[in-house]
């Protein structure tokens, strides 16, 4: 039985001015700038010259920076065939060319998620459909465009992944599916020569790639499913147990389609896409990973902070 304990609004907006603060000492003593490296042109997803436009990413799909120091992503659409592309680019922005997919499906359709970059200094990701069953596939790829098709799923073992699957300590991938049997949502792990595990179902639809924590164990989010319908924190051992940590009610968020990330204190740091206040606009929160798990709102709370404790 969860017992909650609530903090006085004059906490909350302690809690608020001092991360507003920190925030703005931060952003006046860094006097960061922004160069515009790439403008995606989705007018000319269909162009013959890749080099132009590698199409447009649906999502903020991962950057893997590879062992020659430049930064590879994917493309749901656009190249050869408007099936999607895998592309490089310098960190001074000089955009180069790795893959287009095919479109025949052989090779996966609509690489939404991005890349992972594995031990071997391959890149690792997903396409939502295409493959054998048209289901997605897992695949690997050289950073010289050599694709390898590692796993077409066909339904009773995941299908529709959207986040690349993300290097364990053991040098295995491990990664999620929106779909799978009777569930919706698997969790599987697969080596680098294509030996693929199914390990267990989540909590529905996870979006984001999952994080390996320093505790070994994988955290991901799923934007719904829990108690209340409205996403979860979970946890996921190399063995596939998964443990649901947390689940959002509304008030303290909904849907989460975004990773959480590992802060320096060991605690887990993420973003909702909507709840919170009457706004609506999501929150920011922090969970804990020890047992005893924590969940505050954080510069959203409308009038009282509140701390959940399992």
């Amino acid at each position: 039985m969860n017992r909650q304990r609530t903090f006085p609004v004059k906490t909350c907006l302690m809690m608020t001015l001092v991360l507003a603060v920190g925030f703005l000492t931060t952003v006046t003593a860094s006097a960061q700038s922004v160069s515009l490296l790439l403008t995606f042109d989705t007018e000319d997803a269909n162009d013959q010259n890749p080099l132009i436009s590698p199409g447009a990413p649906k999502s903020s799909g991962i950057f893997a920076q590879g062992r020659d120091g430049n930064l590879y992503s994917t493309t749901s659409t656009g190249g050869l065939m408007n099936a999607g592309t895998i592309y490089q680019i310098t960190p001074a922005g000089v955009l180069g060319w790795v893959y287009s997919f095919t479109g025949s499906g052989t090779d996966g359709i609509g690489a939404v998620g991005g890349l992972s970059l594995g031990t071997d200094g391959n890149f690792y990701g997903t396409t939502q459909t295409g493959g054998t069953s048209n289901l997605g596939t897992i695949f690997k790829i050289t950073p010289t465009g050599t694709l390898t098709t590692l796993h077409s799923f066909n339904g009773n073992d995941g299908g529709d992944p959207v986040a690349p699957p993300v290097v364990g300590r053991d040098g295995n991938l491990y990664g999620t599916t929106q779909q799978g049997g009777t569930f919706i949502g698997v969790t599987y792990k697969i080596t680098p020569a294509g030996v693929f595990t199914l390990l267990s179902t989540v909590p529905e639809e996870p979006d984001a790639p999952l994080v390996l924590a320093s505790d070994g164990n994988f955290y991901g989010t799923s934007h719904s499913g829990g108690t209340s319908g409205l996403g979860t924190v979970f946890r996921m051992t190399t063995a596939g147990t998964v443990t649901t940590l947390f689940s959002f009610s509304g008030t303290n968020g909904t849907a989460p389609v975004g990773p959480v990330t590992q802060g320096t204190d060991g605690n887990l740091y993420g973003t909702t896409s909507a709840g919170g206040d009457a706004s609506g606009d999501g929150v920011v929160f922090k969970l804990t990973t020890a047992a005893r798990s924590q969940f505050c709102t954080l510069l959203t709370a409308p009038m009282e902070a509140h701390l959940w404790v399992d």
